[in-house]
């Protein structure tokens, strides 16, 4: 049973679990993990200073027993029991689980994040008055402009509040009250945010249209005038 312990593995396992989701950081250099079963300890110390060398110390109590003590490549193991080393299995295969659902829940909040800034840009698309349809209703919107720090007027802040409610006047956004109910109809307002950035665009681009036209125009008519000012006159019939 000695050797069929990956001694290597064990620390790896109590490093990850005692520094992962389940463990408990007790301070930079110290973490524990506890169960029913098991007490794991992973630790660094310093032990030269001058020359910034560390000792990673690995620890395994099983039902308040020392069952294996390591500083780093020094291995004591105090029980050869493989129920301790079943048990570190266990806790480990746990530790990948909670890591997994954490990791979930970042990405989840990242994205539930990401979908509530979308949402909150719709008072910024609508017309200042409000908006209704026949599914929801936009009002109390508001609009502040930040100055940017250096006076540069293109980095202004533009914030926005507002409020979106049901016809039947229940309230799921108000940003002044910092209300937020999740629900099916975020994903109508963030088809609502596309279609009214893409009608933005479009009308910015017809406007960049008739601009780029009018100016056009104001330049043949200055071409044609100046010309018409500079033409060369007809003048045989007094200089022959």
């Amino acid at each position: 049973m000695k050797n069929s312990i990956d001694f290597a593995e064990v620390n790896k396992m109590i490093k990850e679990i005692t520094t992962g989701s389940l463990g408990k950081k007790l301070n930079d250099k110290k973490y524990l993990f506890i169960n029913d079963k098991l007490l794991l300890y992973y630790d660094i110390n310093n032990i030269d200073s001058n020359y910034d060398s560390i000792q990673k110390n690995y620890r395994v109590y099983y039902n308040g027993s020392l069952m294996y003590n390591a500083k780093d490549n020094v291995i004591e193991c105090l029980n050869y029991n493989f129920t301790w080393v079943k048990e570190l299995y266990l806790a480990y295969k746990d530790h990948l689980i909670e890591e997994k659902e954490q990791e979930y829940r970042i990405q989840r909040e990242q994205f539930n994040s990401i979908k509530r800034k979308k949402v909150e840009r719709i008072f910024g698309l609508v017309d200042p008055a409000g908006y209704i349809d026949n599914k929801i209703m936009i009002d109390h919107i508001e609009h502040y402009t930040i100055p940017a720090p250096n006076g540069d007027y293109s980095k202004n802040e533009e914030l926005f509040n507002g409020r979106i409610k049901f016809l039947d006047g229940t309230i799921v956004v108000d940003t002044q009250q910092d209300i937020y109910h999740p629900g099916a109809w975020e994903d109508y307002a963030c088809y609502l945010v596309d279609t009214l950035e893409l009608r933005k665009k479009y009308e910015q681009q017809f406007k960049k249209q008739v601009f780029e036209e009018q100016t056009k125009q104001e330049e043949y008519e200055q071409k044609r005038i100046k010309e018409l000012k500079h033409t060369p006159i007809d003048d045989r019939r007094f200089f022959r």
